[in-house]
């Protein structure tokens, strides 16, 4: 399945008048499955099955589309966290609707809605053939999330064999992994409601000695087959573990036509040696961009699976 994490034809000089378009934030989280999720769907990014409510959760004041004369042709999301300027913010879901690209309506909507971002650190997911765009507007590359996919169903994995570290599935305690909310730019209290949500499975390993998290993974049910989102754990032996876990939770409804994908970080070789070793399938490519410094995060020996292309 491929999959294109913008969605717009290359800009041209707009061929209408200055007043018949305009950028306005959604009405709620209707517009945002209507729009957003939905040509999403439509450009088979393969979205999950709960991502509109719990996306729009995360900012409400987040999410935009493009009126011309009245009809919606373009939406974008602009993912901030208000309550803490230091958490980076994200843009995602840039899409122009296809009968009306190639009118300047993208980039119009792109220099208006990415106000939202004022002040912040904003990560963004693009592929190859827009980086371009994103790199003449400030964008630099931090790295590349790679997109795997596994189609075969595999075993519970043996005990884990480290000692003081107890695995669980199911009963995640946000909490415990609270340490892990500042990789994200979103809501408090979103984590919890990304790992509990009826979609979700999820696996928390805990320390035996400090009663601490030291590594989660969370799997979303999507349009087609499940995603991984994320994998973070303090070794690659425990990130292994989690990932083989979490896919044996979703059992034989793995499979060629309902496969599990997951984005793997680049710059995190551990993660890249785990998947290979599992058999995963390479299937798609995107560049992490950011404009301005680049959050400090554990990007490297940690985070095995990205959580969003959409929300970071």
């Amino acid at each position: 399945m491929g999959e294109v994490h913008v969605a717009i034809a290359p800009r041209s000089k707009p061929k209408w008048e200055e007043g018949d378009f305009k950028v306005r934030a959604v009405t709620g989280v209707e517009e945002v499955e209507k729009y957003h999720w939905r040509w999403a769907k439509d450009e088979q990014w393969n979205p999950g099955l709960d991502d509109p409510k719990l996306f729009f959760a995360a900012d409400p004041k987040g999410f935009f589309v493009g009126e011309y004369k009245g009809e919606v042709v373009s939406c974008m999301s602009v993912v901030v966290p208000e309550s803490d300027p230091n958490r980076f913010g994200f843009v995602g879901y840039y899409i122009v609707a296809p009968e009306h690209r190639g009118k300047g309506f993208g980039f119009r909507m792109w220099m208006e809605a990415l106000s939202r971002g004022s002040g912040h650190v904003l990560g963004l997911d693009g592929v190859v053939p827009q980086q371009g765009f994103y790199s003449s507007v400030g964008f630099k590359v931090g790295w590349n999330n790679m997109k795997y996919q596994c189609d075969k169903p595999l075993p519970p994995p043996p005990m884990f064999e480290v000692d003081g570290i107890e695995v669980i599935a199911n009963n995640f305690d946000a909490k415990l992994a609270g340490e892990y909310e500042k990789f994200q730019p979103r809501s408090e209290g979103w984590l919890h409601n990304w790992a509990t949500a009826e979609v979700a499975q999820n696996v928390m390993a805990i320390s035996k000695s400090s009663g601490k998290c030291v590594g989660f993974g969370i799997a979303h049910k999507a349009v087609v087959g499940n995603k991984l989102c994320p994998v973070i754990a303090d070794s690659p032996s425990l990130g292994k573990h989690i990932l083989v876990k979490l896919i044996s939770l979703l059992g034989d409804s793995v499979g060629p036509e309902s496969p599990v994908t997951m984005n793997v970080p680049d710059c995190n070789p551990a993660s890249l040696e785990i998947v290979k070793s599992l058999g995963f399938t390479p299937v798609f490519e995107t560049a992490r961009m950011w404009k301005g410094a680049p959050p400090k995060l554990p990007i490297h020996d940690k985070i095995f699976v990205v959580t969003t292309l959409e929300l970071g």
